[in-house]
């Protein structure tokens, strides 16, 4: 079959000299020489002049090799990634590695989710939206809590800033009782956030009988606090591999009139296998946080995060 001709371009491609360069260069030679002279320099390496040259780069440029075409590129990349030796980690100390359903892919490539346009396009604020929405709705359902945000950097920095909307939903209080059965990383980056500001961190440690946190203990921790309490963070599955006692905890918090923080994990809440937060103690979690790294995306150095913020709809209190 023969080939349509393509339209011709309307221009000259020689006439651009700079859209034919190996290299993009956004300055003429004599565009650099006019900002020398305007500078009162000859060359360009007068600008460098005061750099010893000790630490300058040789004039014979960095050792690097030359391009290859893409598809040479391709082929290399993959002998290299051959040389790769992927064993089973079980260092993952909090970051889950599940297999991702093969229709993922899929999904995160329907034309309407995504398109090729920078995030501040609105072409692409259109796939955001809607991604993030049907997101929403899902952890919604999954969870029973009604409004659940875009995402924070990660579980931890959600967790913290959970405990700073409790602060704020208590007039006067400035304390978070938390358990320590939860991930010693987050427990590190709630330190590391809460340093040098007015919120005050009480970590009560696990029983080393049973290995989790007892309700008890958490209870004395909150009624010291007295008025300044302003939450109760706990982990449903510990870092121990427990279950905590999140109806007792839920529960002591609302005998407390403080919020209750659940630090969950979304896949284990699926298909019914443990209870969802909106099903804690009498009334539910006041809120609840969650790494979603592992609803679709693979570990990869220790990264990326998703961190998962959601809270209860309060008719009397819309705000």
């Amino acid at each position: 079959m023969a080939q349509t001709p393509c339209a011709p371009l309307g221009y000259d491609p020689k006439s651009l000299p700079r859209e034919l360069l190996r290299h993009y260069i956004g300055a003429s030679e004599a565009d650099i020489a006019a900002m020398l002279a305007k500078l009162g320099l000859k060359k360009l390496e007068d600008l460098y002049a005061h750099v010893p040259a000790n630490v300058r780069m040789p004039a014979s440029g960095a050792a690097i090799p030359e391009e290859l075409s893409y598809e040479d590129l391709l082929r290399h990349m993959d002998s290299l990634a051959k040389k790769n030796h992927v064993r089973t980690s079980f260092l993952g100390d909090g970051l889950p590695h599940y297999k991702i359903p093969e229709v993922v892919p899929h999904i995160l490539g329907i034309r309407k989710l995504t398109t090729a346009y920078t995030p501040y396009q609105p072409e692409r604020s259109q796939g955001t939206l809607t991604s993030i929405w049907i997101y929403q709705c899902a952890v919604a359902a999954l969870t029973g809590f009604e409004a659940v945000n875009a995402s924070f950097y990660d579980r931890a920095t959600g967790l913290f800033e959970a405990i700073q909307c409790a602060r704020r939903l208590r007039d006067e209080s400035d304390t978070a009782v938390v358990a320590e059965s939860l991930y010693p990383g987050d427990i590190e980056v709630l330190k590391t956030l809460a340093a040098d500001t007015e919120l005050r961190l009480v970590f009560v440690k696990p029983d080393p009988q049973t290995g989790r946190v007892s309700v008890a203990a958490m209870e004395k921790a909150g009624r010291e606090a007295g008025d300044r309490l302003a939450c109760l963070a706990f982990p449903q599955l510990n870092f121990l591999g427990l279950l905590e006692d999140v109806d007792g905890l839920t529960n002591l918090a609302d005998e407390l009139h403080v919020k209750s923080i659940a630090v969950i994990d979304p896949m284990t809440i699926a298909r019914g296998a443990l209870k969802p937060p909106a099903a804690f103690g009498r009334q539910g979690a006041s809120m609840f946080v969650a790494e979603g790294q592992h609803l679709a995306i693979a570990p990869n150095f220790s990264g990326p995060g998703l961190g998962i913020f959601g809270i209860r709809f309060n008719p009397e209190h819309k705000k």
